[in-house]
C-alpha cells in the first residue's frame, strides 16, 4: 500500500509575506494534485479577529500559491 506524501508546515505571523510565496510553492509542488491543505487556527483562534486571520490565510494561498485551504480549529 502506498501512502500519499504529507507535509506539516509550521508557520509564524510573517509567513504569508510576499517573500514566502516561492517557499510555499516549492512545498506544495511536492504533493499530488489537487493539493488538499488545511490551516489550523490554534495559534490565533482565541483572538477576536480569528475569522479574519483565517480568511487572510485562505486568500493568500488561493491567490499567491494557487492552493485552496480549508480552515480547521476554533474559528469553525
Amino acid at each position: 500500500m502506498t501512502s500519499l506524501p504529507r507535509i506539516l508546515t509550521i508557520m509564524g505571523s510573517g509567513e504569508t509575506a510576499p517573500t514566502m510565496v516561492s517557499t510555499h510553492r516549492r512545498l506544495t509542488a511536492l504533493l499530488p494534485s489537487p493539493v488538499h491543505a488545511v490551516v489550523l487556527d490554534t495559534p490565533y483562534g482565541f483572538q477576536e479577529n480569528a475569522s479574519e486571520l483565517a480568511s487572510r490565510a485562505v486568500d493568500y494561498f488561493k491567490v499567491s500559491v494557487n492552493v485552496d485551504l480549508r480552515v480547521a480549529g476554533l474559528t469553525r
